[in-house]
């Protein structure tokens, strides 16, 4: 790509310092593009790994998680797609559940078996039992790997 446009500013018919500056500026764009593009894949699959070995009890694991980052560069500006599959836990787990009330009545502390699914706690402090990562934990997943990547 960039050899072709060489040789146009070679040829001249926009001038060489126009053309030459708009090649390299082009070039470079993307290869800092691609640079993003690969170290945020990389960060956000890492902090889905945190979530899961932290939410996680021994027995379970995420299976088919991934991370897909697009990116297009328009005028110098660079626009970031990221788009996770949180995948989906395996295994089975006893999970231990502390005494708590229930409508009216008092449940005591017990032991619960988890197939394919999972408790996770949420940012806000609830918890929610699902066969993937929630939602939200996918977002601070983003974010942390953004953070990683693009400093801040």
């Amino acid at each position: 790509m960039v050899t072709k446009n060489l040789e146009s500013v070679v040829l001249g018919d926009k001038g060489p310092r126009g053309d030459f500056a708009n090649v390299l500026r082009k070039g470079v764009t993307n290869a800092i593009a691609d640079e993003i593009r690969d170290g945020l894949r990389y960060a956000v699959l890492y902090e889905l790994e945190l979530i899961a070995e932290s939410a996680l009890p021994d027995g379970q694991s995420i299976q088919g998680a991934d991370v897909d980052v697009q990116y297009d560069v328009q005028d110098g500006q660079l626009a970031i797609d990221c788009r996770v599959v949180g995948g989906f836990v395996t295994g089975t787990a006893e999970v231990p559940v502390q005494s708590h009330t229930r409508g009216s009545s008092e449940v005591s502390s017990h032991t619960r078996t988890m197939e394919n699914q999972a408790v996770w706690k949420l940012s806000d402090g609830e918890f929610v039992t699902l066969n993937s990562i929630p939602q939200s934990l996918l977002q601070e997943a983003i974010d942390r790997g953004m953070q990683r990547v693009m400093g801040g």
